[in-house]
């Protein structure tokens, strides 16, 4: 049998209603040597059935059974048993607009001599396509290109949309490069540290993807909360370990404008202890000097967040709660009562494990206790001083207690 060129690997799970679409587009790509490997993810619907129907009708198309582990897992395995030159991966709602869309980015791949090469995005929205570079919102204005060229991953920095590009199999198994195991914001992580990896790609102005944009409420399971900030947490570390200052403003900022408001605040009241570990991770994540030099690679509009702060006063509002609270600062004192509400349980949690001087469990205990003690100090201090000052003093603590 003639190796793949293209292994396109497709993550199902209850996709009923469109995975024939998804599935029509893969299979009439003008590039005919190709393999589809379908994992199903445990599907209680029609899929398995219909992803049954083409392997009897294309012997190109590969089916591997899991049960139910996320869409990390099934795209892992998809790697593991791929046997193309190249890899593409494409969710079950999804479709490639164009027929000749595999064949332009494995020609290209091999012209150009590259490991990642990958278009531009488009977004289907109440039954039509969204192709202007204008709709955008700023932060995700690199969802496009606007010419053909060779790029360095250093000059372009974006975290978003890895399903439009193509990735050079090896160069993924032999760097260990993979999904991390969350249920949400798996994508990014395993994007930014393939561009990292193969450090160039080729861009092309041509759109390769189109997404479906679906109005579906999200289910915010304190598992989900986390596994959001973990993979924001990979971002600024991978970005700070690099020296990607627009990357690591990004992942800032989204952290910041999307996901610290009642999203993180539910989950903490309702007991998500595990994320307080988490954002006091990725407060100490964050590179004040990175996010300053970024400036220049910033949208204005973005940079707006940081107006009004000079770089001493940016200091101060790295804080447990990051910028968040600076917009928002009535929210403050609702969220150290909040959090105080905690402390009794996790107290209790506590006594039951074994103490001791010198052992990690009395570590433990006693940084969850001096957490507890700058916030209550934080909670009184903020009726004496005001919120300026408060933050800036509990971040000292904190700053202290992190490293």
């Amino acid at each position: 049998m003639i190796k793949p060129l293209v292994s396109v690997i497709i993550p199902i799970y209850n996709q009923e209603p469109y995975l024939r679409q998804c599935m029509n587009s893969v299979l009439s790509q003008t590039l005919e040597n190709i393999e589809i490997i379908a994992i199903n993810d445990g599907s209680t619907d029609a899929s398995l059935d219909i992803i049954t129907e083409y392997i009897k009708r294309d012997e190109r198309v590969r089916l591997i059974n899991q049960e139910n582990m996320g869409v990390a897992s099934a795209r892992n395995n998809g790697i593991n048993v791929a046997n193309g030159q190249f890899v593409a991966f494409m969710d079950p709602d999804d479709w490639y607009p164009e027929n000749d869309i595999l064949q332009v980015m494995y020609q290209t791949a091999i012209d150009k001599n590259v490991k990642i090469v990958g278009g531009s995005l488009s977004r289907w929205l109440d039954g039509q396509a969204t192709y202007e570079h204008d709709r955008w919102e700023k932060t995700n204005a690199d969802y496009m290109f606007t010419e053909d060229k060779l790029l360095y991953y250093r000059d372009y920095q974006f975290d978003y949309g890895f399903w439009r590009f193509l990735y050079q199999l090896d160069m993924l198994r032999v760097n260990g490069i993979k999904f991390p195991p969350y249920q949400r914001f798996q994508d990014p992580p395993f994007f930014c540290e393939a561009m990292i990896c193969a450090s160039e790609f080729y861009a092309l102005k041509k759109i390769t993807y189109m997404y479906r944009v679906e109005k579906k409420q999200i289910n915010w399971t304190d598992r989900k909360v986390c596994d959001t900030i973990s993979g924001m947490l990979d971002l600024l570390e991978l970005s700070k370990k690099h020296k990607l200052e627009k990357l690591h403003f990004i992942a800032f900022y989204r952290l910041n404008t999307k996901y610290l408001g009642d999203i993180v605040s539910e989950s903490l009241k309702n007991g998500n202890r595990n994320l307080l570990l988490l954002l006091a991770k990725a407060n100490n994540a964050i590179d004040i000097a990175l996010l300053l030099d970024a400036k220049s690679k910033i949208h204005k509009e973005t940079w707006k967040i940081m107006d009004g702060f000079s770089q001493s006063d940016i200091v101060w509002i790295k804080s447990l709660f990051l910028l968040n609270l600076q917009s928002r600062p009535e929210q403050l004192e609702q969220r150290l009562q909040q959090i105080e509400q905690e402390k009794q349980h996790i107290e209790e949690q506590i006594q039951m494990l074994q103490s001791g001087h010198g052992n990690i469990i009395y570590t433990i205990r006693h940084s969850i206790k001096h957490f507890f003690y700058i916030l209550n100090r934080g909670f009184k201090c903020l009726k004496d001083h005001g919120l300026r000052y408060t933050v800036k003093h509990i971040f000292k603590s904190i700053k202290e207690l992190t490293k």
